[in-house]
């Protein structure tokens, strides 16, 4: 299992991924990841919106000893395009602003989180099961997922380096 200090670091990796995206033109932000897929704009705000999602509904009730508010019963696909709708009407750097801001939002809470509440079974808003490094462990995976769709797109040889 990893340890509070891995967890927070692979989490802050996003926010240096993102930072390195920016210089790159806009053209390249709002370049198509592959057919019938999102732009690195649309990627990125993907994940943005979760992190807020995430921090509002997890993160920061954890901070606050409060019971979660997290649901299955979130519509994901209407969300998914929420995010999609919003990253198209701004430009990269409004995103990466967004998206820098949110995520160190959540590195700060987990800071304060002691190291003994990241392995605590909390109790979801549907009566599930949540573990907080569980959920790290796997949102951390969903970030490399969309990190290597982006790399891909930018330079399909895959000399791009992060």
């Amino acid at each position: 299992m990893e340890s509070k200090q891995e967890l927070i670091s692979n989490s802050g990796a996003f926010i240096d991924f993102v930072r390195k995206l920016q210089p790159c033109d806009e053209q390249i932000w709002i370049r198509p990841l592959g057919p019938q897929k999102w732009t690195i704009k649309e990627v990125v705000a993907h994940l943005l919106f979760w992190d807020q999602y995430f921090y509002e509904e997890v993160i920061r009730k954890i901070v606050l000893g409060q019971p979660l508010t997290l649901t299955e019963d979130i519509d994901v696909e209407a969300f998914n395009q929420k995010s999609a709708a919003w990253a198209l009407s701004r430009s990269k750097d409004e995103i990466v602003q967004a998206a820098v801001s949110s995520r160190t939002a959540i590195l700060e809470a987990l800071r304060v989180i002691p190291a003994e509440d990241y392995t605590k079974e909390y109790t979801d808003a549907d009566g599930a099961r949540f573990v907080l490094q569980e959920f790290l462990v796997e949102n951390f995976g969903h970030d490399q997922h969309h990190r290597g769709q982006i790399i891909q797109a930018i330079e399909p040889a895959g000399s791009w380096k992060t």
